[in-house]
């Protein structure tokens, strides 16, 4: 996922929150090794794996080693933490990375495509009227205990959310 023409994030949700310093091709044992010059909280690691070794290296030679992060993240409040970490060191507007925020927390409440659809025009619209996304669906998620366990639920939220949003 790319954030703006100089930073690259592959994101990716697992059990843990892992930023991976080496990534190893399976078949002819290659590696990646990105640069990480960040402070961050997730653990450093290297993973194996064929397709996103060819991903990174795809993005190292069009990035650079240091603009590149893959991660694994346990939880969209941790993905969010490290893109705060990543907004502060590359101080932009990063507006791409809201389509991984954005299906992370129409997952969150069991959405339908259609849900999603209607989901992503109401957040977008959010962030063309100014609003913070990242904070906004970090504190909606934790106000709503988010994920929701029906999609009756979720259509409820959906509907704060709106008047949230519209007024």
């Amino acid at each position: 996922m790319t954030m703006n023409t100089n930073i690259y994030i592959y994101a990716n949700q697992g059990t843990d929150n892992v930023l991976y310093n080496s990534i190893k091709d399976t078949i002819t044992g290659k590696c990646c090794y990105p640069d990480i010059l960040i402070n961050h909280g997730f653990t450093e690691d290297s993973i194996c794996d064929k397709e996103l070794y060819l991903k990174a290296e795809s993005a190292m030679k069009q990035y650079g080693s240091s603009n590149c992060f893959f991660i694994t993240y346990k939880d969209p409040e941790s993905y969010i933490e490290f893109l705060n970490v990543i907004n502060n060191v590359y101080p932009v507007t990063p507006t791409e990375y809201h389509d991984v925020l954005i299906n992370d927390f129409g997952k969150d409440m069991l959405f339908s495509a259609t849900m999603m659809s209607s989901l992503r025009t109401l957040l977008n619209y959010y962030c063309v009227k100014g609003g913070d996304l990242i904070n906004f669906i970090g504190t909606f998620s934790a106000e709503h205990n988010l994920p929701v366990t029906t999609k009756n639920e979720g259509k409820e939220l959906y509907e704060l959310l709106k008047q949230e949003i519209l007024g």
